[in-house]
């Protein structure tokens, strides 16, 4: 699952390693990180302390604000979350083959979309995924320029603004525009930046997460 430097996993990672590093990570600090996973702060951080020794370097900068990423750190946040979201879409999958779940889908929605664009595409997507007996889990977070959100699976798909400036977007997203949207019709709501320049709409998704069907039904 996780290479060593001898090129074999090394013993004793679990999945609790990476889903306390990934929510150290995602908080900024282990106070936080502690909160969310809902554990004492001392076993968190002295679990972060074991996976470091088990991977063998480092993989945060403690300081007094807060912890950063060493480079080492980066690339296992990426594999982590690859990871999980295997696990979890297995588990899931297993659910579904039992009869007992239904596949997820959690979407990322923006604060500040303009309104109408927002309810039109949550009352499309909750129609099509019923049909398709999906669960939708709603996310109100930020979306970069480059989806990142989607890319680093922290969410399945997402509806963002699509610069009309960009030539494409890094694999491995699909995109669907959904129609150019001018920000003057967003009044106090605008498009990244504050631009008065027209953005295009867009839903973005993972391949294979039925995503891009039911943000762009039309």
């Amino acid at each position: 699952m996780l290479s060593g430097s001898g090129g074999s996993a090394p013993q004793g990672v679990e999945l609790r390693h990476l889903r306390y590093f990934v929510a150290v990570a995602d908080a900024g600090t282990f106070t936080r990180a502690a909160e969310r996973m809902y554990i004492a702060q001392p076993t968190l951080s002295q679990q972060i302390r074991r996976l470091e020794e088990m991977v063998g370097t480092l993989l945060f900068r403690r300081r007094r604000e807060g912890v950063r990423l060493t480079e080492a750190g980066m690339v296992l946040l990426e594999e982590s979350r690859a990871v999980l979201s295997l696990i979890d879409h297995g588990v899931s999958r297993t659910r579904q083959a039992a009869g007992i779940g239904r596949p997820r889908l959690r979407f990322a929605v923006p604060p500040h979309l303009p309104e109408t664009l927002t309810v039109e595409t949550a009352s499309r997507l909750r129609s099509a995924a019923a049909e398709a007996g999906v669960e939708v889990t709603w996310m109100e977070q930020p979306l970069d320029a480059e989806f990142s959100a989607i890319r680093q699976r922290q969410a399945d798909a997402g509806l963002g603004w699509m610069d009309p400036g960009r030539d494409g977007f890094p694999a491995p997203l699909e995109v669907m525009n959904l129609g150019e949207f001018s920000t003057r019709r967003l009044g106090s709501r605008r498009a990244p930046g504050g631009s008065s320049r027209g953005y295009r709409p867009a839903g973005a998704g993972l391949p294979g997460r039925r995503a891009r069907p039911a943000a762009g039904q039309r």
